[in-house]
């Protein structure tokens, strides 16, 4: 019985972690790591320019290689107000 108690808090703390991340995604959306570049890298990426932060330097500038593509999910799903999603879609990606 004791095992499973440890089991069941083991489960309520993974818990309790992944709706903080969430929560916490939601009311900071620009709380991660360079975020405010990534978004910038995607809108380019989006608009054709390429993984670059300016257009007319082709220079990949995020700390995070992969942040970027993640974020063109929704900005293809959400067309223009894709940023509005952002803390949703953090939020989903660090619970998974």
């Amino acid at each position: 019985m004791d095992e499973f108690k440890k089991g069941m808090a083991l489960y309520a703390l993974c818990i309790l972690v992944i709706f903080g991340y969430q929560l916490a995604s939601y009311y900071f959306p620009f709380y991660f790591d360079d975020a405010f570049i990534s978004f910038r890298i995607t809108e380019n990426i989006k608009d054709g320019i390429g993984p670059f932060l300016f257009k007319d330097q082709e220079v990949y500038s995020s700390t995070s290689l992969i942040n970027p593509y993640f974020n063109l999910i929704p900005a293809f799903l959400h067309g223009n107000s894709w940023i509005e999603f952002i803390p949703y879609w953090n939020g989903a990606l660090i619970a998974i």
